[in-house]
């Protein structure tokens, strides 16, 4: 469970971040201004590290069909809890949060943009490749938000079969000092423009 949850802590960390970085136009505004090209790479980046990590602990437990691989996942957290009907319930509410990821096509756009570069999709005009900013432009904010509730209510509905603890995910804030970086940028820039 430990692990499965570091990696959910780390996701909503770098949700938490990204936003702070790239969600304002201030922010923006300021990186822009003064180191654009870096942060544009960091922003890619950090898109990139948001879709593959919601969509790895949306993966099924097992994945293959000659020799299934094992994967730590948020459904192999299932085989803790013994009493069917709240597996069932915990099952069904699984299937709810893979439904919400499926239907804004994050899923697809992990599996044949990031993971692996679909030929169709990657050449087609209308692609969201070359959007660099897609997670908040093309509306997925919401999808992610709602998703990293819904993850962090089946986590601790686990917690408490297992008689944890309930965990307040979404409020755990590892300091991303990202407020005090874009302070630093903007105080450089004013030395600069004051030398000038």
């Amino acid at each position: 469970m430990e692990i499965i949850e570091n990696e959910f802590l780390d996701l909503v960390d770098t949700w938490q971040s990204y936003i702070e970085l790239f969600n304002s136009e201030k922010s923006i505004d300021i990186i822009n201004k003064n180191c654009g090209g870096c942060f544009l790479i960091i922003q890619h980046s950090m898109n990139n590290n948001i879709l593959l990590s919601l969509n790895r602990l949306l993966d099924p437990h097992y994945q293959g069909k000659k020799n299934p691989k094992e994967n730590l996942t948020l459904e192999t957290l299932l085989e803790k809890v013994n009493d069917t009907t709240k597996k069932t319930e915990l099952e069904k509410k699984l299937r709810n949060i893979r439904k919400i990821v499926n239907d804004s096509e994050l899923r697809d756009i992990r599996n044949k943009m990031l993971a692996h570069s679909d030929r169709g999709i990657r050449e087609k005009p209308d692609s969201v490749t070359g959007e660099i900013n897609f997670v908040v432009k093309l509306g997925f904010y919401d999808v992610i938000e709602e998703s990293l509730k819904l993850i962090s209510e089946y986590l601790n509905e686990i917690r408490l079969y297992l008689s944890l603890e309930p965990m307040e995910y979404l409020s755990f804030i590892r300091d991303s000092s990202c407020h005090i970086l874009l302070d630093l940028i903007k105080k450089g820039q004013n030395k600069v423009v004051a030398e000038i």
